[in-house]
Order: C-alpha cells, then structure tokens, then sequence
C-alpha cells in the first residue's frame, strides 16, 4: 500500500518537549517560591494535584485539560492565594520559557522536506489547543511543511479518538489505509492509529521512556509488542544517498 499522508504527532516527536517542559516548569517554580515561600518539591506536588483537580473539574480528556493556565488557577486557588492576579503570569512564564528552548534538529526538518517532496500530504495531530501549536509550528520553522493541523480542541477529542483521526483522514482526503501516524506515545500515536486502519511507527528518537517517567505514565510490556514499526532515530530513515527508506521498518511504497 502507497503512503499517501504522513500524521506527526507534535509534542516530544518532533521536537524535545521535555527539555523544552523542564525549563518552563522551573521558571513557573521559581515565580511561586517568589511570590508564595513554596519550594520546588512542594509545588511539584501541588501541580499534580491541582492537574487531578483540574480534570476532574472538566469531567473528560479534551484540550482544556492540558491548558496551563487553568492547572495554575486551580493551584493557586488550593493553596488560598488569589489567582485572578497570579494565574495568567504564571502560564506567561511557562510557555515564554518553553518556545526560548525550542529547538528543531536538522534530520526532522530532512525528514519533513523528503516526505513533502515525495508529494506525501504531511498533517500534525496534537492533544492540545491550536493556538499554542500554531505558534511551536511557527517557532520551529516548519509551518510551511506542514499540510494541515489537527488539535484535539478543534476535533473535541484527545487522540486516539476516531473523531481526531476522522478529521485527519477528512483533510488529507484519503483513505485511513493510506496514512502512517509516527509518534511518542504508544498508544495514543501508534496502537490506537493501527486499530482505526492506519499504519503507524513509534518514534523513540527523543527517549519517550523520560517523558512517560516524569508523567507518570505506565505502559504494558505487552501493549509495547504489538508495534511493529518502531524509529530509534530518524537518522535510521535514510540510506547513504539521503533517500528516506523507510520509517522504523516501514516502506513508504
């Protein structure tokens, strides 16, 4: 079967998030120890319960329980500070922070440039709200790669939804047949995509076993083996001569 759209996932894929998250969430840490005496070790715990609170608050996975400012507004409001003054300062700091560290290695945007050259429709789907990817997209320098973006807030589902990988097929006007989606994730980006009809590669390029410790995210053994195609570095993709061969074992046609 011909690969007729390649579906990236954004977020520790394409980029380095956690590099990129370390930095923004230290300086988030520094402005309440400034401003509330509440040490490193303290805050981390209070944001993930104020990450629990904030989910349960909205009742079901959709973008806005990834957005900052409502995980800072429920933690300063668990704490009795006043988060009218102080919510919206502190997702300022986060992602202020976050887009100076963002980096895009040269072999991502090799892989983009080939893929868009084999005239392969590239689409970017993400767990998160479009106005903050927009801007990654922008910042990386790939915008114009990328064919079309899809976020779980304009589909109103998180990955693996069908209705988030429904409105990838729909913009691609292809079949799920036809779609590879390469991710960090395994099951949001590589399981969930095979039981809905796609190919699908799991990119470890960027050590996903980091980003699933520091967020707590455990994943079975067994789950882990029914990937078949898997890319530990996307320098792997290409042969001698600069052609992409393959992703993780998976020819492109």
């Amino acid at each position: 079967m011909t690969i007729k759209t390649a579906i990236f996932d954004l977020d520790h894929t394409l980029y380095n998030f956690m590099d990129c998250h370390e930095e923004a969430d230290k300086a988030v840490a520094d402005y309440v120890e400034e401003h509330f005496g509440i040490g490193y070790d303290i805050y981390r715990q209070r944001l993930t319960e104020a990450m629990r609170m904030t989910e349960d608050k909205i009742g079901q996975p959709n973008a806005s329980t990834h957005s900052r400012t409502l995980r800072y507004q429920t933690l300063l409001e668990d704490i009795g500070a006043h988060a009218i003054d102080h919510a919206y300062p502190m997702c300022r700091a986060y992602w202020d922070t976050f887009y100076k560290h963002m980096t895009l290695e040269p072999v991502v945007m090799d892989i983009l440039s080939t893929l868009k050259g084999m005239g392969v429709t590239i689409i970017v789907a993400t767990d998160m709200t479009a106005d903050v990817q927009l801007e990654k997209l922008r910042i990386l320098g790939i915008n114009n790669l990328v064919d079309y973006l899809v976020t779980s807030e304009e589909a109103g589902e998180e990955k693996p939804g069908d209705r988030i990988l429904d409105l990838c097929v729909k913009k691609a006007n292809t079949e799920a047949s036809e779609c590879v989606f390469i991710g960090d994730h395994p099951i949001r980006d590589v399981i969930g995509p095979m039981h809905y009809g796609m190919q699908a590669a799991w990119c470890r390029h960027f050590d996903p076993k980091r980003f699933m410790e520091f967020f707590n995210i455990h994943i079975d053994q067994a789950v882990l083996e029914e990937i078949d195609y898997i890319i530990d570095s996307y320098q792997d993709c290409f042969d001698d001569q600069g052609r992409i061969i393959s992703l993780g074992g998976l020819e492109l046609v």
